[in-house]
């Protein structure tokens, strides 16, 4: 990932966390950019996060929580992993959703998003979770790489 993917299509970095990823900081890396918007006439925001880990792990704890508020707040957002593991991550987001009441309340936060990726109800992400067609939806978990 090279500063010129990322800031494509006018977005600026605005807030870095994190510093250089590394023992410190549990090799992660947490990006905000920001872009205006020329149609709307407002700034509007990207998240980017990004994890260098050895092994692919669950999405819990403060993971869970910061996608959750990545839900609830509607703007664009990214995660980045390690090449090894991003296909298992994108896995490990799609199991969040096989949790009926995960994916209730995630969709409960903002129906607009899922709407937005042809998701119409809960139940329906936790069929295509379970159906393991989440990864394989043509605009969904293409958060993860």
């Amino acid at each position: 990932m090279t500063t010129t993917e990322l800031t494509q299509d006018g977005w600026e970095l605005t807030r870095l966390e994190g510093g250089i990823p590394g023992i410190g900081t549990g090799h992660q890396l947490d990006v905000l950019f920001k872009n205006f918007n020329p149609n709307t006439g407002v700034e509007e925001y990207k998240a980017v996060e990004m994890k260098i880990w050895d092994s692919a792990r669950s999405i819990s704890g403060s993971t869970y929580d910061q996608f959750e508020a990545y839900i609830t707040g509607g703007s664009p957002f990214e995660y980045y992993f390690s090449d090894h593991i991003s296909d298992a991550m994108k896995g490990q987001f799609q199991n969040v959703f096989k949790d009926t009441t995960k994916a209730s309340n995630l969709f409960a936060l903002n129906p607009g998003f899922f709407m937005s990726h042809e998701i119409a109800t809960p139940q329906m992400l936790v069929d295509l979770a379970n159906q393991g067609q989440l990864i394989n939806h043509p605009t969904f978990i293409n958060f993860v790489h």
